[in-house]
């Protein structure tokens, strides 16, 4: 009769893992490459679910896989053919939507006359995103500036008839009564937030439908 034999340490942590894969996810994992767009995307999931919201880098996840257990993972589309192969396959990831614009569009459109249009972000990747969909209706009769607050000052914010910014800075600028006209843009669509919240469990959900 063979003696029985204990799986390896290596063996042992590989079938712990499979198992933790196979569990409904307890929380979100929200990836970018870029630092102040994954606080972003991180805030605007958290303020749509009652769970833990988690990000990091693809590089960080590549590095650390296990990172994804027990995760919902969320991530923009770019970025999943470099984390395919070491994501769990049995809780594929959600691709992020992005939001339309075109209710922001219709209010630049609407400006009577030559104005001042601000983009302000914490994110570096929002700037320029926001600037290159804008650059073509400001033309030359509105002057269009930017501004990176990577220390949330308030204070380097330059004057403008209309300010465009991102979830984050929201809150802060409105309690600025200084600053006025301003206009949040949310990057993740609101179906996509739909779809994030009905992937979590069902008494995530539920908690979720309390607060509202």
């Amino acid at each position: 009769m063979r003696p029985f034999a204990s799986p390896g340490g290596q063996e042992l942590s590989q079938r712990v893992s499979e198992r933790l894969a196979e569990e409904p996810p307890d929380h979100i994992l929200v990836l970018s490459i870029d630092p102040g767009m994954r606080q972003l995307l991180q805030a605007e999931v958290e303020s749509a679910v009652n769970c833990p919201v988690k990000a990091c880098s693809p590089g960080e996840l590549v590095a650390d896989p296990e990172l994804a257990l027990g995760a919902l993972v969320v991530s923009p589309p770019g970025v999943l053919p470099s984390i395919a192969e070491i994501l769990p396959k049995v809780q594929p990831p959600i691709t992020i939507a992005y939001s339309s614009a075109e209710t922001h569009f219709d209010v630049v459109r609407k400006l009577k006359g030559p104005s001042v249009i601000a983009v302000v972000s914490i994110s570096e990747s929002f700037v320029k995103i926001a600037c290159g969909l804008l650059g073509h209706m400001v033309g030359t009769r509105h002057t269009l500036i930017d501004c990176l607050l990577s220390d949330q000052r308030l204070s380097r914010i330059p004057s403008a008839d209309l300010l465009f910014c991102d979830a984050i800075l929201l809150p802060r600028l409105r309690a600025d009564n200084r600053k006025k006209n301003i206009i949040a843009y949310n990057l993740i669509s609101p179906e996509c937030l739909d779809q994030i919240v009905a992937m979590m469990p069902v008494k995530v959900k539920n908690a979720l439908d309390s607060k509202q």
